[in-house]
């Protein structure tokens, strides 16, 4: 869920299989897009290993190519 008072509020789902801890992140939404344009492969795996720890996105197939983004401090 993204809010903001002039533009208004955007809720987008995804499938997933997930595995582990539930954790509560926030991610600037361009540096997710920036990382999903340079994979080309349908299946995607987006790697967690804390809430203040960068995330890795990766093609599920593929080891050639990863990208780390970093979360945004929530307090």
């Amino acid at each position: 869920l993204a809010a903001t008072t002039d533009k208004g509020e955007n809720t987008t789902k995804v499938k997933a299989i997930m595995e582990g801890e539930r954790q509560n992140v926030t991610f600037n939404h361009r540096y997710l897009l920036d990382g999903l344009a340079n994979i080309k492969d349908e299946k995607v795996v987006f790697s967690l290993s804390g809430e203040t720890s960068p995330a890795v996105l990766k093609p599920a197939g593929a080891t050639d190519y990863f990208y780390l983004v970093m979360p945004i401090k929530s307090f």
